[in-house]
């Protein structure tokens, strides 16, 4: 039992935040090709943080789920690690955009271009959080169900 949680709580770890910096790590060049670039790369970071990372880790921690017969309490701490991942993401991107334009600090637009890309991620985190925790609900009544006939 301890040992499947470790591997459970090890997959779930790995994939999570390895998947958020090692998308960054991927883009991370295109902020010191030049102008056109930083443009194409903070839509690149700004889509990942709001659309893409969301929907990507909720899935892969449902399907972790799923495999590892979790049940719905323990998925809160999976959400926790989603929007932490989603903090990280955010924050990767004000660092890659910092450094490719040589600022100290962070100007009021800036601000509110990433508060709104975290806002949104997770917004979109927790819409998917909601479907999958009432799949796995669902799914472990059926479970309950079946076993008492």
């Amino acid at each position: 039992m301890l040992r499947n949680n470790f591997k459970y709580w090890t997959i779930v770890i790995l994939l999570s935040y390895g998947s958020t910096v090692g998308i960054h790590l991927i883009v991370r060049p295109m902020w010191f090709n030049g102008s056109d670039s930083v443009t194409s790369a903070t839509i690149i970071e700004g889509l990942i943080t709001m659309l893409f990372l969301p929907i990507y880790l909720v899935v892969t921690n449902y399907i972790a789920a799923k495999k590892h017969k979790k049940t719905n309490w323990l998925f809160f701490f999976n959400g926790i690690i989603i929007v932490t991942c989603i903090l990280i993401s955010t924050e990767i991107h004000l660092r890659n955009w910092l450094k490719s334009t040589g600022y100290k600090s962070v100007d009021s637009g800036t601000k509110a271009v990433m508060d709104f890309e975290r806002n949104i991620g997770i917004i979109v985190t927790l819409i998917g959080l909601s479907i999958v925790y009432f799949r796995i609900r669902n799914n472990n009544k059926t479970t309950i169900d079946n076993a008492i006939k």
